[in-house]
């Protein structure tokens, strides 16, 4: 109803502004003062008219959210509306100004620079509330949700989402501050969207000679009895790998939830540990083989030593050899 009023006074502007443009028996200071008198009360029309259409799209677009929704995107929401009432007063005083022969130009230059000056004092800053309409809107998380924010190596609950940080409770309750850019720049994994079930997978090595599928079903039945796994999802036991002193397999599970993880992870380990013992499962050590060469001679060769680094040495002749005497 606000909107047809808006648009009613519009029509009748505009037929006054084409009515009175034809009226050439007027003088002409008259007529023109006339026009910009109408050109005038049109653009501030349109600019109320944009205005409360606005309002009233983000009136509407609220009641369509829940109450949780609405609580995180409300602060994204009016800087969306302030913002665009901004442009828009920017856009009808320039053209008002230019209508009424008021050059713009200088003073648009000094608002760009200035709007320049800004940015890149506050393009942190600036780039953080971008980033946080961006997450509002977009939701790879939620309050309430455990994520990873692997760039940063953090992880915990989300607390809070705002426009220019989100905070992060961790496991051991100290709360992590983080910029929304520096979220929106990273990748993200959430674990508990879509839902909170959770697979966890760890390693057991066996023995070489060990009974494959005897091993296999020995693992696979210790982890379906345990507390906190699903009996309604599929425990898998795959031989990966054979490792360099035993058979390496991959036991995989699911949980309820991703807050069980260790828990129920110790749980796991134990009763797989007290199966394989039962069942006389061997479990591995590193062995190594080392291997001596000796000389059967008893006598200890010296490669530092080589033939080339024996140089004979000439003999000398004893002093009662005749070699030295002078013959007469």
């Amino acid at each position: 109803a606000q909107l047809g009023g808006l648009l009613r006074w519009l029509a009748v502007i505009g037929l006054a502004y084409f009515g009175v443009s034809r009226l050439l028996f007027l003088p002409i200071y008259l007529r023109v003062a006339l026009l910009d008198l109408l050109y005038a009360a049109g653009i501030i029309l349109i600019a109320v008219f944009i205005w409360r259409a606005l309002d009233l799209a983000v009136d509407y677009y609220r009641t369509t959210l829940t109450h949780d929704r609405l609580t995180e995107l409300d602060p994204a929401l009016v800087l969306l509306v302030r913002l665009g009432r901004i442009i828009l007063i920017a856009v009808i005083s320039s053209l008002l100004l230019r209508h009424f022969g008021i050059n713009v130009s200088a003073l648009m230059a000094a608002v760009g620079i200035g709007g320049l000056a800004l940015s890149l004092a506050a393009r942190d800053t600036i780039a953080d509330a971008i980033a946080g309409v961006i997450i509002l809107f977009d939701r790879p998380f939620r309050v309430g949700d455990r994520i990873e924010i692997q760039n940063l190596g953090t992880w915990g609950d989300v607390v809070e989402i705002g426009l220019r940080t989100t905070r992060i409770r961790t496991r051991d309750n100290r709360m992590v501050i983080v910029p929304n850019s520096a979220i929106n720049s990273g990748q993200i994994v959430n674990y508990t969207y879509p839902d909170p079930r959770y697979r966890i997978q760890t390693q057991v090595s066996v023995a070489y000679g060990s009974n494959i599928e005897h091993v296999r079903q020995v693992i696979t039945d210790a982890v379906r009895h345990v507390e906190g796994v699903l009996p309604d999802k599929s425990v898998d036991v795959l031989y990966d790998e054979m490792g360099d002193f035993a058979m390496i397999f991959i036991v995989r599970w699911w949980i309820k939830s991703y807050v069980d993880t260790r828990r129920v992870n110790d749980r796991v380990n134990t009763a797989i540990q007290k199966a394989l013992d039962a069942n006389g499962v061997t479990l591995p050590y590193p062995t190594q083989t080392i291997q001596l060469d000796i000389d059967h001679t008893g006598v200890t060769p010296n490669p530092a030593k080589t033939p080339a680094d024996t140089t004979p040495i000439e003999e000398l002749p004893r002093p009662d050899s005749d070699a030295g005497e002078t013959q007469t």
